[in-house]
C-alpha cells in the first residue's frame, strides 16, 4: 500500500471510529509514521481527504452491483456484512459521515450525500427486484423499505458499539430477514 492509500485507510478508520471531526492531520501523520507535510502534499485540505474517503466507500459500494444471486439473496448479504464489518469501534462509513454532516466542508458534504444517495438507490433496486421475485416482502415501497433498512442497520451498529454487544446488530439483522424475507408476500 502506497503513502496515499495509507493516508485514506487511516483517516476511513479514523472517521469511522471518531467521526470526521475526531481527528487531524498530526493524527495522520503519526499513524502512518510521515510528516504533516507529507499528509498535506497529498491532500491540500482536510475537505480533500474526506473526499478521498467517501470516493473509497462509493467505489466499494459499486461492487455490491456484482453480488450474486435473486434479490433477497444479495439483500442478506448486504445485512449481514454490517456484522461482518463489526469491531466493536466502528459504525459504517453512512452512519459515520451523516452524524456530522453539517459541519463537514461543502465539498466533503456534497460528496457525502451523493454517497448515500447512491447507496440508498442501489438498495431500492435490489429489494424492487426482488419483490418482483416474491423473495422480499411486498408490504411497503422500496423506497420506504430501504429507508427502513439502513436505519436499522446503522442504529444497530451503534447501539452493538456503544453497548460493547455484537448481539444487538445480529437481533436488528435477524429482525430484518425474518420481517423481510422469510414471508416475503
Amino acid at each position: 500500500m502506497d503513502t496515499r492509500q495509507q493516508i485514506i485507510a487511516l483517516a476511513d478508520r479514523l472517521t469511522r471510529t471518531q467521526g470526521p471531526n475526531g481527528w487531524s492531520y498530526a493524527d495522520i501523520a503519526k499513524g502512518v509514521g510521515i510528516r504533516k507535510a507529507s499528509v498535506h502534499h497529498h491532500f491540500p485540505a482536510k475537505a480533500d481527504l474526506l473526499r478521498a474517503v467517501i470516493d473509497l466507500h462509493r467505489r466499494l459500494a459499486e461492487t455490491f452491483t456484482d453480488l450474486p444471486g435473486d434479490g433477497a439473496a444479495v439483500l442478506r448479504l448486504f445485512m449481514r456484512g454490517y456484522d461482518a464489518q463489526f469491531d466493536g469501534e466502528s459504525l459504517c462509513a453512512c452512519g459515520s459521515l451523516t452524524a456530522d454532516l453539517m459541519v463537514l466542508p461543502p465539498a466533503a458534504q456534497a460528496d457525502a450525500i451523493a454517497y448515500v444517495r447512491g447507496l440508498t438507490t442501489w438498495l431500492e433496486g435490489v429489494i424492487e427486484r426482488g419483490q418482483l421475485e416474491e423473495t422480499i416482502s411486498r408490504a411497503q415501497t422500496p423506497e420506504a423499505t430501504a429507508a427502513l433498512i439502513l436505519g436499522a442497520l446503522q442504529g444497530g451498529l451503534q447501539r452493538a458499539r456503544a453497548l460493547g454487544d455484537r448481539g444487538q446488530l445480529q437481533t436488528v439483522i435477524a429482525f430484518l430477514e425474518t420481517s423481510l424475507l422469510e414471508s416475503p408476500c
